[in-house]
C-alpha cells in the first residue's frame, strides 16, 4: 500500500512476466496471490474529499496539448450513460454534446457511424484508472462489450501489461482501460513523474474514477508507414520519444503506433473519427503548416464555431487531425475551493527504487517472499542467484547490475520491457533497491 499526496494506493501497477519466469498461472500459489489481488482491488481507494475539476495539459514547447476526442454517436443521451461508471461530466460547447475527463474533452457528434473504432487506423483511446478491476466491474455490470476476460480478475486474457482490458460504447468507441498512478513513468517536464506527483487535477470521490487521458493507439500496416507517422508527429506537433522507435508524447497522451501487416481505413466518419489539440497562437501555426506542405483540410477560422478557433489537417496516411485555440476555457485552470493540492516532496536513492519496484514489479515479482504470483520468482538475493535458464529458453549465466539492468530494460518473450516506462534516474535506482533484497 503506497501513500503519495494523500492518495493510498492499494494498487501495483502490473509488469508482465518476470525475471526467471517460474511456476505458472494455475498454481496454487498463483491463484491464492490472484484471489490476494483481487481483494486489493476491491479496496476504496481514500483521498481528500474535494470536487471533481479537470484541465488540460500545460502544452509543449511547440505549443500542443491533447484537447480532444472527436466521436459520432448516435444518441448523445444514451453514450453519456457509457461514460457515467468514468466519471465524465457531462456539457454542451457551441451546442455540441461533449463529456469533461481529466486531459480531455470528448466530443459527441449527432450521426450515424461507418463503423466501429476497431478496424481503423486509430483504433483506440485508453484512460487511466486507480482502480481498473472497480472499473471494468462497472461497465460489465451495466451491459458493456469487453475484450473476453478472467472471470475473476475482469482482464483481458491476452494482457500482462498495465493495460486491463478494453471496453466498447453503444457506437463502437474502443477504450483501453489502464493502471498506472504515475502517468508514464516520465521524466518528461509536462508529464508527473512517477512515483514522486502524482496527477493532482483529477482526484475524486470516485475509487475508480480515471487518472485522466492516456492514449492514442494507432495500427498501421507495416513499419514503413509506423516510422512515417512517428516522423510526422514528432516533427508537426512536437511530440517527444518516451523511449524507442514508436511511442511518442504530445502532453495528455502517449501516441502509440504498431504495425499490422493488413491495409486499415482511416477513422473519418467512424466512431472514432478523429482526434484533437489544443494550440497556442493556432492562425500562425496553421501558417507554419501550409508554408511546409501539410494538407490543410479546413482552414483556419474564427467563426466556424461560436466560442474557439478551429482548423483541420490531413496526416500523410488519412488521419484528420482537428486544431483549436480556446476550448481551454472549457476546463478548470484554478485549483479547487479548498487549496490547491500539496505537492509530495520526491524520494531519492534506494526509497525511490523500492516505489519504482512496488509500482512496476510486484504484481509478478515479491520482493522477499518463497514464490511470486505463479508466474515470477520472488527477487530475493537476485544478484548472487546461480546460472539458469529462463522460461525462453535464454540462459542468463551471470546475474550482475548491467545484465539485470539489461533484461529489465529489454524485456523477455514473458515480461514486458520497462525501457519504454522507466526514466534512466528510475531505472538506475530501481537496480540500487534490487541489490538491498
Amino acid at each position: 500500500m503506497t501513500l503519495q499526496g494523500g492518495w493510498i494506493y492499494a494498487l501495483p501497477v502490473m509488469g508482465g512476466f518476470g525475471i526467471g519466469d517460474i511456476g505458472g498461472p494455475d498454481s496454487t500459489e498463483g491463484k491464492q496471490t490472484m484471489r490476494r489481488l483481487i481483494a486489493i482491488l476491491s479496496i476504496v481507494v481514500f483521498w481528500p474529499s474535494i470536487s471533481s475539476w479537470a484541465q488540460l495539459y500545460p502544452p509543449n514547447e511547440a505549443g500542443v496539448t491533447l484537447a480532444a476526442w472527436h466521436t459520432i454517436v448516435r444518441d448523445p443521451e444514451v453514450t453519456k450513460k457509457f461514460w457515467e461508471p468514468f466519471g465524465g461530466t457531462p456539457m454542451k460547447i457551441d451546442g455540441i454534446d461533449v463529456i469533461k475527463l481529466p486531459g480531455v474533452l470528448v466530443f459527441m457528434h449527432r450521426g450515424e457511424p461507418t463503423g466501429p473504432s476497431k478496424g481503423a487506423m486509430m483504433d483506440h483511446v485508453g484512460v487511466n484508472s486507480p482502480n481498473p478491476y472497480e472499473l471494468v466491474k462497472r461497465l460489465i455490470e451495466a451491459g458493456y462489450e469487453t475484450y473476453p476476460r478472467d472471470p475473476e480478475t475482469l482482464r483481458d486474457l491476452r494482457l500482462n501489461g498495465r493495460a486491463w482490458n478494453h471496453v466498447f460504447s453503444p457506437d463502437g468507441l474502443n477504450v483501453e482501460v489502464s493502471t498506472n498512478p504515475c502517468k508514464f513513468g516520465s521524466s518528461h517536464p509536462y508529464l508527473e513523474a512517477c512515483p514522486e506527483r502524482i496527477v493532482g487535477s483529477v482526484r475524486t470521490n470516485d475509487s475508480a474514477a480515471p487518472i485522466g487521458s492516456d492514449i492514442v493507439h494507432f495500427y498501421l500496416k507495416d513499419m514503413s508507414v509506423v516510422k512515417g507517422m512517428y516522423d510526422f508527429y514528432a516533427k508537426t506537433f512536437g511530440a517527444e520519444t518516451v523511449r524507442g522507435l514508436i511511442n511518442v508524447v504530445i502532453p495528455g497522451t502517449k501516441i502509440n503506433f504498431a504495425d499490422r501487416n493488413v491495409a486499415l481505413v482511416p477513422n473519418k466518419g467512424r466512431a472514432l473519427d478523429s482526434v484533437g489539440f489544443e494550440v497556442r497562437n493556432l492562425e500562425a501555426f496553421v501558417r507554419k503548416l501550409e508554408a511546409a506542405g501539410v494538407k490543410i483540410s479546413e482552414p483556419y477560422s474564427k467563426t466556424r464555431y461560436k466560442s474557439f478557433a478551429s482548423a483541420e489537417l490531413t496526416d500523410p496516411f488519412g488521419t484528420s487531425v482537428r486544431l483549436s485555440e480556446g476550448l481551454i476555457q472549457y476546463v478548470s485552470t484554478a485549483a479547487p475551493k479548498n487549496g490547491p493540492v500539496s505537492k509530495v516532496q520526491p524520494t531519492t536513492g534506494v526509497a525511490h527504487g523500492k516505489q519504482v519496484f512496488e509500482l512496476h514489479c510486484t504484481y509478478c515479482h515479491p520482493s522477499d517472499l518463497a514464490g511470486g504470483r505463479g508466474d515470477a520468482p520472488a527477487l530475493k538475493g537476485l544478484f548472487i542467484w546461480p546460472p539458469h535458464k529462463l522460461a525462453d529458453g535464454t540462459e542468463h549465466k551471470e546475474h550482475t547490475v548491467e545484465t539485470i539492468r539489461r533484461l529489465v530494460f529489454e524485456g523477455t518473450s514473458r515480461m514486458e520491457a520497462r525501457g519504454v516506462i522507466l526514466s534512466d534516474k528510475e531505472m538506475d535506482e530501481l537496480l540500487r533497491y534490487l541489490q538491498t533484497l
